[in-house]
């Protein structure tokens, strides 16, 4: 008897047991976590407070030993200013982010957003690039860039999957690993999705071409799959 694809439990990497411990302790006062490398090329997550000075620096003192994630803390003004400074060139970032959490308090601001069925297709066309982008890196000599730019892939995917439910929240423009996993639990997205994302955590270290070679594939396999219009979706295995 074949197994059933959600039989086995997954084990949440330390990032996202991190982040999912922040969420319980404070709520919607974690507006946003991201993965990114810092300027040493070491990977560390980035997230953004909406605390009051004291809470914050306990806060920042307790995380300075997390274990084994490194962690930069910022409070909302100041992410708010970076974000300022980077429309207006001020301020770049080096490396691509990867989104872990999202408050429902922070949401992008944009255009109006279009039909549902519209805003899907568009995400999967932004997904698609992302995807070729991952693998020019990779082709290229930077192999190290490619988890990321794939798991981006998942994430917009994921808001493909779901703008095409209404689910997607207003100005939102990807999914974060938790809505992934709900809809992977849910039997609305590839299982195989989550090993992408796996892949792309900070604690995963460096890839190797093998991995990335089998990741690509993976991450290809999902992209058919979102493509199809059946109200769940298959368990694909990597080739």
């Amino acid at each position: 008897m074949a197994e059933h694809p959600r039989a086995t439990a997954s084990v949440l990497p330390p990032e996202e047991m991190l982040v999912a411990d922040l969420v319980e302790r404070h709520g919607n006062k974690v507006l946003l976590v991201e993965a990114r490398h810092g300027a040493d090329g070491r990977p560390k997550l980035l997230i953004v407070f909406d605390l009051d000075a004291p809470t914050l620096a306990a806060e920042t003192a307790r995380l300075a030993s997390a274990d084994p994630v490194a962690v930069d803390v910022v409070d909302r003004a100041t992410w708010v200013a970076m974000q300022r400074f980077a429309a207006s060139g001020l301020l770049q970032f080096t490396h691509e982010s990867r989104l872990l959490h999202r408050s429902s308090t922070l949401i992008e601001q944009g255009a109006d957003t279009p039909a549902p069925e519209q805003h899907s297709q568009q995400l999967i066309g932004e997904a698609q690039r992302a995807l070729r982008m991952a693998k020019v890196l990779a082709s290229g000599g930077f192999p190290e860039e490619a988890p990321v730019l794939l798991a981006k892939v998942m994430q917009k995917a994921g808001a493909s999957r779901m703008a095409a439910r209404s689910e997607l929240p207003a100005g939102a423009s990807i999914a974060t690993d938790t809505d992934i996993r709900r809809l992977v639990e849910r039997g609305e997205f590839p299982a195989n999705a989550l090993a992408v994302l796996d892949a792309s955590q900070p604690s995963a270290g460096p890839p190797i071409p093998d991995s990335i070679d089998a990741l690509i594939s993976t991450t290809e396999q999902v992209l058919m799959a979102i493509g199809r219009t059946a109200p769940t979706i298959p368990n694909l295995r990597a080739a």
